[in-house]
């Protein structure tokens, strides 16, 4: 990953986990469902003090889960996140992450992108970040409206995206796992200084490479998995 790449990613999650932040910050603040003040104070505290893993931790199980006065749209938003799967709520979270992660990128819509260690030019750069920004909006959608119709798009995009993964990547990520280490940098075209030249260098780039691919291609199937097992949520 290049430099322009590694900007666009960290200011992506900051700018994530502030949105995360201010919207648990002011949900907490400002419900009145808390059982008591000192609750209410505590989850208040840690939001504050403990950042965007206070936020996710409030949104995922501090928040009270029945509201009795007319709920605003954005409460209405958040009763709908706090009724669903845990499972789910995990992926609405990453899903408003990778949409903000698709909106920074959108501004490098011309470059090429990383996918997966593979970098793709133009024009399918373009194509990807744009398809990848719709389907990440039509998915959050289809949660909180609870869509079939987004969920089958959804389900296709990461059938499509595993697709993708077994062909370009998993090739690749074969290859690593049975060449010596030192042929690492040559197989996932890797271009480092001298000091990481080395076998210790070797080693955990290999370890690390193909440990990532493994997992993120069990977590793919397990996510394509969890969508289907979830698909009679969708269906209002």
């Amino acid at each position: 990953m290049d430099t322009g790449n590694f900007i666009i990613s960290f200011l992506s999650i900051g700018v994530f986990s502030f949105i995360v932040w201010i919207i648990a910050l002011i949900h907490a603040v400002n419900n009145k469902n808390f059982k008591d003040s000192n609750t209410k104070l505590v989850w208040v505290l840690i939001i504050l003090f403990v950042y965007g893993i206070g936020a996710v931790l409030y949104l995922l199980f501090g928040r009270p889960k029945e509201e009795k006065q007319k709920p605003s749209q954005l409460r209405g938003l958040l009763n709908i996140f706090g009724a669903m799967p845990l499972g789910l709520k995990i992926l609405t979270l990453l899903g408003i992450y990778s949409l903000v992660d698709t909106a920074l990128n959108l501004g490098r819509v011309f470059n090429e992108v990383n996918y997966s260690g593979l970098q793709i030019g133009q024009p399918l750069s373009t194509i990807y970040i744009l398809i990848l920004f719709t389907v990440n909006i039509i998915f959050l959608v289809a949660l909180f409206k609870r869509y079939l119709w987004g969920w089958k798009v959804n389900f296709i995009a990461q059938l499509i995206f595993l697709v993708i993964f077994v062909i370009l990547k998993l090739p690749v990520t074969i290859r690593a796992l049975f060449a010596p280490a030192s042929e690492i940098y040559k197989i996932i075209g890797l271009v480092t200084t001298p000091e990481y030249q080395n076998p210790i260098s070797y080693s955990a780039t290999k370890l690390a490479t193909v440990s990532g691919d493994l997992v993120g291609l069990v977590l793919m199937l397990l996510v394509i998995g969890y969508l289907y097992k979830k698909k009679d949520y969708f269906n209002k």
